[in-house]
């Protein structure tokens, strides 16, 4: 088991990192004891991975169970109204614990109703896929969709422990782990050269489920993700790092619909743009860019997107929740493991600026 701890003064939280954290009574049993509980998940993840926790949590009238629907849909203002009606109609306090067990939109999805309800109530992030043990369930970063954008409506609201369970990533497809690995791949290319070759050198054993090379890389990224979150919470600055690859993974999204590509398939098309876009304006080395191509390649992110065009893509980045004023920011590299903010002053040279990465 490996541990690391999110530094933020009286909401700091631990993440538990091993093979079987949702069975660590000792562990869990710190946060749900003499709490009511409202655990929220889907019916296929339940069927999967509820009997792990379920022991512990004495589902009677008190504690409640909540399903959501599956995919990206139920991170909607309707599925957020219907979290908060089960809520109310069971009488949950304020002082109770919801448990969000599943990928990163049970947990968005949670981590806001908690956010939301009566003011704030706590609540625990239980991911059960690669992206969201990496990136969604640390943080403290909550919300929902909006059907012209993602991530539009949401609130700073840390929880107060992750438990990510390496046996839950047995039952994830090849496709849903590689989407994980993008954000993985992420933190190697903006903070850690290291875990970017890492996982270059490890790749076969990585996508076998080798535990140490998964517990490996997990610790890694939730280490570098806790320190960016310790030293800027609410993305003032160097958090905003974090977002590589997502200004344009995150339109790419909305122009799908939120359908047909996972989130980590628009965020690895989103670092090849970033990328090629950063060589392109002089700022990273063509060395550098031909072996961040070839590492997105080598993991299956092909940089294939000619079917969007630059005023597609211009009108979801027009949208996107981290402009500022009249200026749109982006996270460039100077090198691997070297990331900067650059920021557009103009709607022209933003659209300049997007045809550069075709």
């Amino acid at each position: 088991m490996k541990k690391l701890k999110v530094n933020l003064g009286d909401r700091s939280y631990p993440i538990i990192i091993s093979n079987n954290a949702l069975s660590s009574e000792k562990e869990i049993q710190k946060h749900i004891s003499d709490k009511q509980v409202a655990v929220i998940t889907t019916k296929k993840i339940a069927s999967l991975h509820l009997t792990k926790i379920k022991k512990y949590l004495n589902l009677n009238k008190e504690n409640i169970l909540i399903y959501i629907p599956d995919g990206e849909r139920a991170k909607s203002i309707k599925y957020f109204s219907k979290l908060l009606d089960s809520l109310i109609k069971n009488e949950f306090k304020r002082d109770g614990l919801l448990i969000a067990l599943g990928g990163g939109v049970v947990g968005d999805l949670v981590g806001f109703t908690a956010a939301c309800y009566q003011r704030g109530i706590k609540f625990i992030q239980c991911p059960t896929t690669l992206l969201s043990q990496v990136d969604s369930s640390v943080g403290g970063k909550t919300g929902i969709n909006h059907e012209s954008s993602k991530n539009m409506i949401g609130a700073f609201h840390q929880p107060s422990a992750v438990f990510c369970d390496l046996s839950t990533l047995e039952t994830l497809s090849k496709r849903q782990l590689k989407a994980g690995l993008a954000e993985i791949l992420k933190y190697g290319l903006i903070e850690e050269k290291s875990l970017w070759s890492y996982c270059q050198k490890n790749k076969e054993s990585i996508l076998s489920l080798n535990k140490n090379n998964l517990e490996n890389i997990i610790y890694e990224s939730c280490k570098i993700k806790a320190k960016i979150v310790s030293q800027d919470e609410r993305e003032s600055g160097v958090r905003a790092h974090l977002n590589f690859g997502h200004t344009f993974g995150h339109a790419i999204e909305a122009i799908e619909q939120y359908k047909n590509l996972l989130h980590g398939e628009a965020v690895g098309i989103g670092m090849h743009m970033a990328s090629l876009i950063s060589m392109r304006i002089g700022a990273l080395d063509k060395n550098a860019y031909e072996e961040i191509y070839e590492g997105l390649c080598k993991f299956g992110f092909l940089p294939k997107y000619n079917k969007y065009s630059t005023n597609e893509l211009l009108q979801k980045i027009r949208l996107d929740k981290k402009n500022k004023a009249s200026r749109f920011r982006f996270i460039l590299l100077s090198d691997i493991g070297k990331a900067f903010i650059h920021e557009v002053p103009s709607v022209s040279k933003l659209k300049k600026l997007i045809s550069l990465a075709f």
